[in-house]
């Protein structure tokens, strides 16, 4: 297989290298628009003519000077040069599948490619599998359609070459014997590059317009086909707008039956992995406008239960961090639908997926997930591990208290303070003896000043005047030896008390403010301080 090189020079550039590849698959998926269309129209239909042609444009820039330019087809990808085209892109990932599915193995195409061939092409690939290998196979049907610029699983030039010239002239041959044998060959000089969009544009009008359920019903059948030839930057509008329709016409029950019905068919239908898959790269087109992307997320919902994984797939392999929180938001948006295809993402050998995968699903808040998350608290990567707890506390509930409390117990040190803030955030009464006997504690027994002052500022959060006679212990104890760490652990047992706001905690806090150490001091009076707020919003 051939390397392309787009400009001259003795060094290709990156931005170059990456320009050829968006090339190369540019090409592969108006291959595919090509067999989409050609599934759906007839020979004669501008539409179908328009795909022919933007194919060929898309090709243009691979084979000019070029020998020929090939693809390897694999059955959930395409290779160029053995080096593997986008695995993110699943519209080509279908279409791969499609002509592996069709035994598909090369695909090779000559400098002199014509509109001709890739018409006969795309009509001989659109049939079903099984027919074309009742009929021979592709390669059978190529050679019977005379195509000489398209060859697939053939990859030794020479002979494409000299076969070429063969099928060229029995080709001539069969046109001297019929003119009409290729009708349709010539594409008009001009031909109106956006025709489908206006078609597409023109139904919608009608289809808002009618005021017949079965003129409805009719034109809802014809939406399917021109959505999926419309999947382009500049048809993009056209397909939100179409599918807000449809989902718009689908929830009001105002409308009749039919037409709720008609609008509901026409959306299973769209329900497919070219159409999802361009929702997905929709939602991180940078050019997006905050309105637009509303519009995209709130179809996100009408393809529940399709779209879960395809946003997942993307969001593990996306770089960009804007673009994350936006494949992240709709998986929350999605909510406890998409909890299963989350969890199958906790087995990812990538530590930074599983971390977005246990993020998501602690904004879920799905309970069920939570025995799935306690297996994570085992995994090697401690930001795996640290996740895992912020997600338990998101959660919440009896089994994720438990777990926690079983970690507190551990000899983890990173671990034991994660989970300290977190029991403290829960307000888990359950983990007051654990946290007491931690902020208790002489040092030696493994529990260090900053764990200690944790423990006590999670007492403060859990808001239990349980807690008081040993918070007023600690900031009541003045030691000789390590006066000042003592009263970094008063200072929080100070703040700790002002935040359960109790009287004993007042008369306390009160009597701390004249402690002669002033961090002790200065902590008691902002203690009282925030007391003082709180009782004044609440009155």
């Amino acid at each position: 297989m051939i390397e392309i090189n787009l400009s001259a020079g003795e060094n290709q550039t990156v931005a170059n290298r990456t320009l050829t590849s968006e090339y190369l698959e540019s090409a592969l998926r108006g291959l595919d628009v090509l067999l989409k269309a050609t599934r759906f129209y007839p020979s004669a239909h501008p539409a179908l003519k328009t795909a022919v042609e933007q194919t060929l444009l898309k090709f243009a820039p691979l084979l000019i000077g070029r020998e020929a330019v090939a693809f390897s087809v694999h059955k959930e990808s395409f290779k160029f040069d053995d080096t593997p085209l986008s695995s993110r892109n699943l519209v080509l990932k279908s279409f791969a599948t499609q002509l592996f599915a069709r035994h598909v193995r090369t695909l090779l195409v000559l400098p002199d490619l014509t509109s001709r061939d890739l018409r006969k092409f795309a009509r001989c690939l659109a049939k079903e599998p099984a027919e074309i290998q009742q009929l021979g196979g592709a390669q059978a049907l190529l050679q019977e359609a005379c195509v000489s610029t398209i060859w697939i699983n053939e990859i030794d030039l020479s002979c494409i070459l000299e076969q070429k010239k063969e099928r060229e002239a029995q080709r001539r041959e069969l046109e001297e014997n019929d003119p009409t044998a290729d009708e349709g060959q010539t594409a008009p000089q001009s031909v109106d590059i956006h025709h489908e969009e206006q078609d597409l544009e023109k139904l919608l009008l009608e289809m808002e317009q009618t005021e017949s359920d079965q003129h409805f019903r009719m034109l809802a059948k014809n939406v399917e086909p021109l959505v999926l030839l419309n999947l382009t930057d500049s048809g993009r509008p056209l397909v939100i707008r179409a599918l807000m329709l449809l989902c718009r016409y689908t929830a009001d029950r105002q409308l009749s039956l039919t037409r709720r019905q008609a609008s509901q068919e026409t959306l299973t239908l769209l329900s497919r992995e070219e159409l999802i898959d361009f929702l997905v790269l929709s939602l991180c087109q940078k050019s997006n406008v905050r309105e637009s992307r509303e519009r995209l997320l709130s179809l996100v919902t009408c393809f529940r239960g399709k779209i879960e994984k395809h946003l997942i797939q993307h969001l593990a392999e996306e770089t960009d961090s804007q673009s994350r929180k936006i494949l992240g938001s709709a998986l929350i948006h999605l909510g406890a639908t998409a909890s299963p295809v989350l969890i199958e993402y906790l087995k990812d050998s990538r530590w930074f997926v599983v971390r977005n995968a246990i993020g998501i699903l602690g904004e879920i808040r799905d309970q069920q997930t939570t025995p799935h998350l306690v297996q994570m608290l085992a995994h090697e990567d401690i930001r795996v591990r640290r996740e895992t707890i912020r997600a338990l506390t998101k959660i919440g509930g009896r089994s994720a208290e438990g777990t926690l409390l079983h970690i507190l117990d551990g000899e983890d040190r990173e671990m034991r303070r994660q989970t300290i803030l977190s029991l403290g955030a829960l307000k888990c009464t359950a983990a007051l003896p654990a946290l007491l006997k931690m902020a208790t504690q002489r040092d030696g027994k493994g529990i260090r000043l900053d764990e200690k002052k944790e423990a006590v500022n999670a007492l403060g959060q859990i808001g239990s005047s349980d807690a008081i006679p040993q918070l007023k212990s600690i900031l009541k104890r003045r030691r000789f030896w390590f006066g000042s760490r003592d009263d970094e652990l008063r200072a929080a047992a100070a703040l700790a008390l002002g935040k359960i706001g109790s009287p004993d905690a007042l008369n306390l806090l009160h009597k701390a403010t004249e402690d002669r150490s002033e961090h002790v001091a200065r902590a008691a009076r902002l203690a009282l301080n925030r007391i003082e707020k709180t009782t004044a919003y609440v009155s």
